[in-house]
């Protein structure tokens, strides 16, 4: 018999893809799952912090390895941040047994395959469900498997690059069964330097109450940052929207539910929810109004497919939360990310969210903000404050330092014209005027003398400029607790996980409630 294990390690519960992989595998071989966090990023420090550095040493990956070595096929599904464990733990189980065979996917292994195939006896590029398939076929039947679309090989020190398997239908994403999320895995428990059955406890630690989950694959839209800019350059079809049918999306919340009846809202992770058909939309909704009745969050907007009826639709049946991205306030910015929409359609989707709030009496809409990015001119950030200090209120804005990822547009854009930017992801945003000013702007409306003094002194991002730390992580946790004030309100529990979560939701969420809108 084949021994597999799947190794998730990360930094919170959710691996969304790796669930519907491991239910592939599952149909052919026994699977073993591990989940391995190197931190935790969903805890209250890590937000107020934006602390993201992993506490996994070489013991650590030293004691999983010994785990793993008693399995034929080792796969792991992991993120850039948290690579360099695999490697480490890949070294450790090789010299334990150079016969495993080891297998890695994911977003790293897909825009960075010549980093990881030498490290690997396969990775898999793009989406994972058909090559594992079509992998474990031919390895149990010990047929020949290294023609597997969509999977590099490392035979012998040789590479062997495969083209890639074709992505997945909305008719293939109907028959694949409902994602793994059972409590049949062990976590590793650093502390104590050993696996251990996984605990609902567990659950809320890396999770909160919450239940992630995306709907949708692909994006119409190609960002230059985004790195679906980077997957479309290794398909077109990425830029297509596939789903499967709303009752599929449906059961796989109700199973999860099974697992952990303490779940308060759900999230969608897709890129653009907003873009499905509206018959689409509204038969979901019916169907998660009879079945699952709880706040739900869409985090996929963009000012190019929000329509008002959509949002209402939306909002009547449950949805509590709303994110859209706006990114900057500059036209000439905006060009640069390709992001292909204008002030007047981002102004108009920033109406529509909010006259939805309340209308609906939801949580104020997040809109997220790109920072930090080494081409904008004083002239940029002076457009995009003037912007966003307009915006109808309430709203909370989601400041994120710009990341250049792998593979992108953007990333060949500031290489062509020699910009330096940083590599750094997931930061807090630089303790600049420009940055206190948007999250002052977040947090009231500033008045217009004051308003106009402060963008006076606004510097380019490569101007010599004043920084003012202590204020802006003062601004920071200012936004954070304005975000939780509109979670209570509305008897929501944060993201975040804390430890008292979950005698909190024994005590107060538990009760049924009036879901918002209904």
């Amino acid at each position: 018999m084949i021994k597999m294990a799947f190794v998730l390690i990360g930094n919170n519960l959710r691996f969304i893809g790796g669930r519907r992989v491991i239910a592939v595998a599952k149909k052919s071989v026994c699977v073993d799952v591990y989940f391995v966090p190197t931190n935790n990023t969903m805890t209250i420090s890590a937000y107020l912090n934006q602390n993201k550095a992993g506490v996994f040493s070489s013991i650590d990956a030293n004691i999983v390895s010994e785990t793993l070595a008693y399995y034929d096929i080792v796969c792991f599904s992991c993120m850039t941040p948290t690579i360099s464990y695999v490697f480490e733990i890949v070294r450790n189980l090789k010299e334990r047994n150079k016969k495993v065979f080891t297998l890695v996917g994911g977003v790293h292994t897909t825009l960075y395959p010549r980093d990881a195939i030498d490290r690997f006896d396969a990775i898999c590029v793009g989406e994972g469900e058909k090559p594992i398939r079509q992998f474990l076929e031919a390895y149990k039947n010990e047929r020949d498997y290294y023609d597997t679309k969509g999977l590099w090989f490392n035979k012998n020190g040789n590479v062997i690059t495969n083209l890639s398997a074709t992505l997945n239908s909305n008719e293939e994403l109907n028959e694949y069964q409902i994602g793994y999320d059972g409590f049949d895995y062990q976590i590793y428990d650093a502390k104590h330097k050993q696996f251990r059955q996984i605990t609902k406890y567990d659950y809320v630690e890396f999770n909160g109450l919450t239940y992630y989950t995306t709907w949708s694959l692909g994006c119409p839209f190609s960002c230059s940052y985004c790195a679906n800019n980077a997957f479309v350059q290794i398909d077109k079809d990425y830029s297509k929207l596939r789903f499967p049918k709303p009752e599929i999306i449906v059961r796989e919340i109700e199973e999860a539910q099974k697992f952990h009846p303490y779940i308060s809202t759900v999230v969608f992770c897709d890129d653009n929810t907003i873009a499905l058909p509206f018959d689409v939309l509204e038969e979901f909704c019916k169907l998660y109004k009879s079945k699952i009745n709880l706040p739900f969050f869409i985090l996929g907007m963009h000012p190019n497919t929000i329509k008002k009826e959509k949002v209402e639709l939306l909002a009547s049946y449950g949805m509590n939360r709303t994110r859209m991205g706006i990114q900057s306030g500059s036209e000439k910015i905006l060009k640069m990310y390709d992001r292909n929409t204008s002030l007047e359609k981002i102004e108009r989707g920033v109406v529509i969210l909010a006259d939805a709030q309340k209308k609906f009496n939801m949580i104020p809409p997040y809109y997220d903000i790109i920072c930090d990015n080494p081409a904008e001119t004083k002239d940029d950030i002076i457009s995009s404050l003037k912007f966003y200090n307009g915006f109808k209120r309430p709203f909370i804005f989601q400041v994120f330092p710009l990341y250049v990822t792998p593979g992108t547009k953007l990333l060949s854009y500031f290489k062509e014209n020699k910009i330096a930017f940083s590599e750094l992801e997931f930061t807090l945003a630089r303790p600049t005027l420009n940055n206190v000013i948007v999250y002052l702007i977040g947090l009231i409306k500033i008045p217009d003398r004051m308003f106009e003094k402060l963008i006076s002194k606004v510097k380019g991002y490569n101007e010599r400029q004043k920084e003012y730390p202590i204020l802006l992580k003062i601004l920071h946790f200012l936004a954070l607790f304005k975000r939780l004030i509109f979670l209570l309100k509305v008897r929501t529990l944060p993201t975040t996980s804390v430890k008292w979560c979950y005698p909190f939701w024994k005590i107060f969420i538990r009760k049924k409630t009036k879901m918002p809108g209904c």
